[in-house]
């Protein structure tokens, strides 16, 4: 890619993370093609300057790059090998990012089509949320061939203020899936403590500045306990999406018969939440479960 000019550019998938590329990049002057199944999804960037397309197929007639930001494995194949889909369009040449968060098997198999067909590929995972893509502040973790990622990484810094490269793509999506057993273990541990507190007495706000002062502080205390204490439960992260990701890398881990005892835990309580219900609300409506605990241990 020519160093200083700007790629005409695809966005398939416009949900949180992925209409906050699209609406970054129109801001930094790129020409976006855009694609979703949701036509609401497309007016929300087409009203700042993006153009829309009929499918996945006619993004990729019309653009260098393709970025992809879709919520699971089975999406992204329909997305990239389906009918009408990116393969299907794409230009000896081009280029595609994957920004998903899928399993490791479906990322290969894209690559391998990928080089078939004469495009080249990279994962790039992004570390924090929607608010950080939409001004190109996500940390990125990118992973594909060295000779790839060289030839973007111009371009890649219009989308994060740091990037990691990774090695190969399988490390660039394991690496995101054991960040997120992290940060959101994490979570689920400290609203297990907190709901506990709280239960037995403690004022939820001197819990909140009391732990400030403690190695139990972390990243998700302080972004999410601040929601929990007003009684926010907006999905920025969805329940049902924590569960998929650490489903993904306990799996993944079996597979290479790496044993993942406390992630398989943080899982359970994860998946029980869900069929509670929960799953539509942020991945902090975990507290809502222990809450129901504790009641039923009142009765």
């Amino acid at each position: 890619m020519r160093e200083g000019r700007k790629p005409v550019v695809g966005v398939i998938g416009l949900g949180k993370m992925g209409g906050g590329i699209a609406t970054n990049l129109l801001k930094r002057g790129f020409t976006i093609h855009v694609y979703d199944v949701r036509n609401e999804a497309v007016k929300r960037v087409q009203e700042k300057g993006a153009i829309p397309s009929n499918n996945p197929k006619e993004v990729a007639e019309s653009t260098e790059v393709v970025i992809t930001s879709l919520p699971d494995g089975k999406t992204v194949r329909s997305v990239y090998l389906g009918d009408m889909g990116i393969m299907e369009g794409i230009r000896r040449g081009s280029y595609v990012i994957d920004t998903s968060t899928i399993d490791v098997r479906t990322e290969e198999d894209i690559e391998k089509e990928c080089e078939r067909r004469g495009c080249k590929m990279l994962v790039v995972t992004l570390g924090k949320g929607p608010a950080q893509a939409e001004v190109g502040e996500s940390p990125l973790f990118v992973g594909g061939k060295k000779e790839i990622f060289e030839e973007l990484k111009q371009f890649l810094e219009n989308l994060g203020k740091s990037i990691h490269y990774m090695g190969e793509i399988r490390n660039a999506v394991l690496f995101k899936l054991l960040s997120n057993v992290i940060g959101l273990g994490n979570l689920a541990l400290l609203l297990e403590a907190f709901s506990v507190a709280k239960a037995n007495g403690i004022d939820p706000n001197v819990f909140y500045k009391a732990l400030k002062d403690t190695g139990g502080w972390s990243y998700q205390a302080e972004l999410r306990l601040p929601w929990v204490l007003n009684g926010d439960f907006s999905p920025r992260f969805s329940l049902s999406f924590t569960r998929k990701d650490i489903h993904l890398a306990v799996e993944y881990a079996e597979e290479q018969r790496v044993p993942t005892p406390i992630a398989s835990v943080i899982l359970h309580v994860y998946t029980i939440a869900e069929r509670e219900g929960l799953g539509e609300l942020d991945a902090n409506a975990i507290y809502k479960l222990y809450e129901k605990w504790i009641e039923v241990k009142k009765d």
